[in-house]
């Protein structure tokens, strides 16, 4: 006979400064059951964008689907699990076509090459 086991049975969700209490899932994606339904902004979210963490040493850790069930086991009762929805990176460079860049526009036109090789320096500043 198995002993009772000691995981939490409810814990605290946390997502964007808004906290609900929910049942402990017993799976991940149970986990994540709960966090769509206590934060009805998930609605449409794709799943894989939605992770869980809990406090670390020094920072939130991200809990897979596979540690799910091992980290619930040490969670106590109301812990804070923080639900985090994955952003699209917005800093990558710009992409462009460098065949349409306008020429002139980086002192490559034709006036700025016959006046040497630093002749859009100069244009650019006013001694051309």
């Amino acid at each position: 006979m198995e002993p009772p086991s000691l995981a939490a049975e409810l814990l605290t969700y946390s997502l964007a400064g808004k906290l609900a209490y929910v049942p402990a899932g017993k799976t991940y994606e149970e986990a994540l059951d709960h966090a769509m339904a206590a934060f009805p902004s998930l609605a449409g979210t794709e799943r894989a964008k939605i992770s869980l963490h809990v406090a670390g040493r020094d920072a939130l850790v991200r809990v897979t689907a596979g540690a799910w069930s091992s980290v619930l086991k040490d969670l106590p009762k109301y812990e804070i699990v923080t639900v985090m929805v994955e952003q699209p990176v917005e800093d990558a460079p710009p992409e462009y076509d460098p065949t349409k860049v306008n020429r002139s526009a980086v002192g490559l036109d034709k006036t700025s090459a016959r006046k040497g090789p630093f002749g859009w320096l100069k244009a650019l500043f006013g001694k051309a």
